[in-house]
This record gives structure tokens, sequence and C-alpha cells, in this order.
């Protein structure tokens, strides 16, 4: 989420900073056109206006004229400036929000890196468990089919010793029984 939120304020920053680069672009070929122009026109000053001769009713019309074309050249100038400064300010961001999206990207790679690491060590100790459960339970099998052999065998000696009371075995009675005092 971090990803796409920087990636759209990358998206919204480049796109500022296009729309600000064609301003200035459009600004930088006005002021070429109005240098250009001042430049044949030779130097304004309210001197050469005056001497010039002419008309003396429009002489303050001509100075008036100079000063406005003098202060909308200061406005462009000064709009410029500023749109300049955005740019940069634009670019700045812009390279600070590119840094971040590959340090998300780098992190993802590393978060990515780390799960794939786990699920194989997972997966070994799954293989490892499995190994274990199958040997328990051939070891189960095993038992119980020795006490399925003990069990048959138990039967067959009771089945004999009925069959055959006292045959061959003699009581020993002088012996005491488990768990009997003495004499």
């Amino acid at each position: 989420a971090e990803r796409r939120a920087v990636r759209d304020e990358l998206a919204r920053a480049g796109a500022g900073h296009d729309a600000l680069a064609a301003s200035t672009a459009r600004q930088r070929a006005l002021l070429g056109r109005l240098l250009a122009s001042r430049y044949l026109a030779g130097p304004p000053d309210a001197l050469r206006a005056v001497l010039a001769g002419g008309d003396p009713n429009e002489l303050p019309r001509r100075l008036y004229y100079l000063a406005e074309l003098s202060r909308a050249s200061a406005r462009l100038i000064d709009r410029m400036r500023a749109d300049l400064a955005e740019l940069l300010r634009l670019e700045e961001r812009s390279r600070e929000r590119a840094a971040r999206l590959d340090a998300i990207e780098g992190e993802r790679r590393t978060e990515r890196q780390k799960l794939l690491t786990q699920g194989r060590e997972r997966r070994r100790l799954l293989a490892q468990l499995s190994a274990e459960i199958r040997r328990q339970r051939r070891e189960l099998k095993a038992l119980l089919a020795d006490e399925t052999r003990l069990s048959r065998l138990v039967q067959e000696i009771g089945l004999v010793i009925r069959a055959r009371p006292r045959a061959g075995f003699v009581r020993n009675e002088s012996v005491p029984a488990a768990g009997a005092s003495g004499p």
C-alpha cells in the first residue's frame, strides 16, 4: 500500500513537473521574444523618448507604455523564477519519492527472500517430521506385531499348562510367595 501511494505521488509530481516545465518553456520563449524586440528597439530610456522630439502629448503615453512594458517584463521574470524554484522543488521531491520507492522495493525483496527462506525451513522441518512419523509408525506396527505374537504365545503356554497340569512342574511350597513374610 505504501509502495502504491508513493508511486501515485510520484506520478502526480511527474505530471506537475511536466506542466510546470511546459509553462516555463512558454515563459522562456515569451521572454526571449521580449528581449529580442527590446534589443532591436534599443535601450528604452526616458531621456531618449524626451529628446526624440515629436508630439509633447505623446510623450507621457510613450513613457507609460515603457513603464508598463518594464513592469510586465519584471512580472514575467519573477513568475519564471518562482516557476523554476517550484520546478526544482518538484524535482527534489520526485528524487526523494523515487529513493523511497527504491527503498520500499528493497524492503519488499528482502521480506520476500526472508519468507522464501522460512518456507524452505518449514518444508525441511515438515519433511523431517514426516520421516519421524513414518519411523514411529513402523515401530508401532512392529510393537503391535510383537504384542500379538506374545499374546498368542502366552495363550498357547496357558493351553499347554491346562492340558497337562503337573506335567513336569512341581510346586515348591518351601519357598515363600513374593511379598509374604517368613516363618
